[in-house]
C-alpha cells in the first residue's frame, strides 16, 4: 500500500513536469519528420515530390518510408496520439510525455526489489529531474518510448539474474521485442544485457539454469534473424549523404554532457567501486552492462552516421552506477548521522537542477515559430524566404513562398547567388545558432548586405543558447 501511494505521487510529479509547457515550444525539424513519416506509414500522406528527385527515386526507397517500417511500434504510438490529441505542438507530444512519465514510475517499481528504497528513490528522482529525459518526453520523436522499454529490459535482466526462471526470461524477451520495434539500434542493448547476465552467472559460480538459458538463446536467434532479413535491407545506405561531424572523442564528451558533469563523475566513482566487488552478481551485472554501453560510444561514430541523441539509449546503466555509489555513501553516513545521510541523497537527486531550470526557459529549442510568424506578418508580394529550416517554415507559414533551403556550408556564397538571381522583391533570411553564434563569414555578409530585423532567444542559466535571427535584403 505504501509503495502504491509513492508510485502515484511519483507519477503525479513526473507527469506535471513532462506536461507543463508541452505545447509551448516551437516544433523542431525532426519532430515534423515524425509526423510526416507516421502519416505515410498509415496511408494518410504521400512522400513529397521533392524526395523523389524528379521520379528517379521510388517512394519505397526513401527514408520517409523505410524508417517507420523499421520502428513500427514507436510510430504506432504516435499515430494513436495524433488520432486522440491532434498534430499540433501539444497533441504531437502527448504520447512521448506519457511514456516519459510512465518510465519514471516503472523505474521505482522495478528497482525497489533490486536496490531497496534508499537506491530506488534517488534513481527515480535523478531520472525525473534529468533534463535529457524531460526533453525527450516533450519531443515528437521515438526516444521516450524506446527509453521506457529499455529501462524495463535492463531491470528485468537484473531481475532474471536473481529469479533464474524461464518465465523471467520470457518477460525479458517480450520487453526486448517492444524495445527493438521502437528503435532498431537497441538490438545492441539486448546483447549488452545478455553479457551482463553471463557476467552475473560467472560471479555466482553456478551453472546457468537450463530453462532461462533456452529462453534467452531462442529470443537471440529471433532477433538475429529479424536484423539480418528485415532491418539490414531497410537500413542499407542510411543517411549516407549526411554527417554530424562527431568523432569518438566528441561522442564521449556528448555522453558526459547528456548525463550532466556531476552525475558523470558520480557514475565514474560508482564504476570504480563496482569493479572492486565483481564477485557480487549485482555489481558484476551492472558493471558489465555499463561497460558495454560505454564501449558503444566511441564505436558508433565509426560504424554509422552518428546522431548524438542516440546516446540517450545508452546512459541508463551509468545512472545506476551513480546511484549505487550514492546509496553506498548513504548507508555509511547513516551509521553516523541520519540527517546528513538524507541530505546527501537529496543533493544527488538535485545535481542537474540548474540545467533543468534552463530547459524550462526555452525547451532547449530554437523558437522558429515566432520568427516565421514575424516574416508572415511583414510579407509582401514578390518576397522570398530562405534559411536552414524551410521544412518548419512550410508547416508554420505555408502561404509564404518561394522557400529556398540553405545549407550550413558556404552559406554566404549561396545567399549572394540568391541576391544576384533577382533584383526585385525582398529576401527574408531566417537563421539559427547556438552558443558559438553564427559563422563569422555569414555574420559579416549579413551585416554588409541586410537589415537586421529580429533576434529571438532566452537567456539561459547554463552554457547553451538557442537563438533565431531574422534579416531582410
Amino acid at each position: 500500500m505504501k509503495n502504491a501511494l509513492i508510485v502515484l505521487l511519483i507519477l503525479a510529479v513526473a507527469g506535471t513536469m513532462r506536461f507543463v509547457k508541452l505545447g509551448t515550444w516551437s516544433f523542431d525539424h525532426d519532430e515534423l519528420f515524425t509526423t510526416l513519416e507516421t502519416n505515410i506509414l498509415f496511408g494518410r500522406a504521400a512522400v513529397p515530390e521533392s524526395y523523389l528527385k524528379g521520379g528517379t527515386v521510388k517512394p519505397e526507397n526513401t527514408q520517409l518510408v523505410r524508417l517507420p517500417k523499421m520502428l513500427p511500434l514507436a510510430y504506432a504510438t504516435h499515430r494513436f496520439g495524433y488520432h486522440l490529441f491532434g498534430e499540433d505542438e501539444f497533441g504531437a507530444r502527448v504520447m512521448p510525455a506519457v511514456f516519459g512519465t510512465l518510465s519514471v514510475g516503472m523505474i521505482f517499481l522495478l528497482t525497489v526489489p533490486l536496490f531497496g528504497m534508499s537506491g530506488a528513490l534517488p534513481l527515480t528522482f535523478l531520472v525525473m529531474l534529468w533534463p535529457a529525459h524531460v526533453f525527450n518526453s516533450q519531443n515528437n520523436r521515438f526516444n521516450s518510448e524506446t527509453f521506457f522499454f529499455e529501462v524495463v529490459v535492463f531491470l528485468l535482466a537484473a531481475n532474471a539474474v536473481k529469479r533464474r526462471s524461464a518465465f523471467s526470461g520470457f518477460l525479458l524477451g517480450l520487453a526486448s521485442c517492444a524495445m527493438i520495434l521502437c528503435h532498431a539500434l537497441t538490438g545492441l542493448i539486448w546483447g549488452i544485457a545478455l553479457a551482463g547476465i553471463a557476467a552475473a552467472w560467472i560471479a555466482e559460480r553456478r551453472l546457468p539454469p537450463l530453462g532461462l538459458t533456452a529462453m534467452l538463446v531462442g529470443f537471440s536467434l529471433l532477433f538475429i534473424g529479424f536484423a539480418v532479413f528485415y532491418i539490414v535491407p531497410l537500413a542499407s545506405g542510411w543517411n549516407e549523404s549526411a554527417s554530424w561531424g562527431y568523432s569518438p572523442l566528441h561522442a564521449a564528451l556528448a555522453m558526459v554532457n547528456m548525463l550532466g558533469f556531476p552525475v558523470a563523475l558520480l557514475a565514474g566513482a560508482g564504476g570504480l567501486f563496482a569493479v572492486t566487488n565483481l564477485r557480487n552478481p549485482d555489481d558484476a551485472f551492472w558493471t558489465t552492462v555499463a561497460a558495454g554501453c560505454l564501449a558503444c560510444v566511441p564505436m558508433l561514430p565509426k560504424l554509422i552516421v552518428f546522431n548524438p541523441m542516440y546516446l540517450f539509449l545508452f546512459v541508463f546503466p551509468l545512472l545506476i552506477l551513480a546511484v549505487r555509489f550514492a546509496d553506498h555513501v548513504f548507508l555509511r553516513l547513516r551509521e553516523r548521522c541520519f540527517v546528513v545521510a538524507v541530505a546527501w541523497l537529496g543533493l544527488v537527486c538535485c545535481l542537474n537542477l540548474p540545467s533543468l531550470a534552463s530547459y524550462y526557459l526555452d525547451g532547449s529549442r530554437c523558437n522558429h515559430r515566432e520568427a516565421f510568424e514575424y516574416v508572415q506578418k511583414n510579407w509582401q508580394e514578390g518576397d522570398r524566404l530562405t534559411g536552414y529550416m524551410m521544412g518548419t517554415a512550410e508547416w508554420y507559414i505555408p502561404d509564404c513562398a518561394p522557400r529556398i533551403p540553405l545549407k550550413t556550408e558556404r552559406t554566404a556564397e549561396k545567399l549572394q547567388e540568391l541576391v544576384d538571381e533577382s533584383e526585385s522583391g525582398r529576401l527574408w533570411i531566417v537563421v539559427h545558432s547556438h552558443r558559438g553564434g553564427l559563422d563569422p563569414e555569414l555574420r559579416r555578409w549579413l551585416g554588409k548586405n541586410c537589415t537586421y530585423e529580429l533576434r529571438i532567444g532566452k537567456k539561459r542559466f547554463d552554457y547553451d543558447e538557442y537563438t533565431v535571427e531574422v534579416f531582410v535584403r
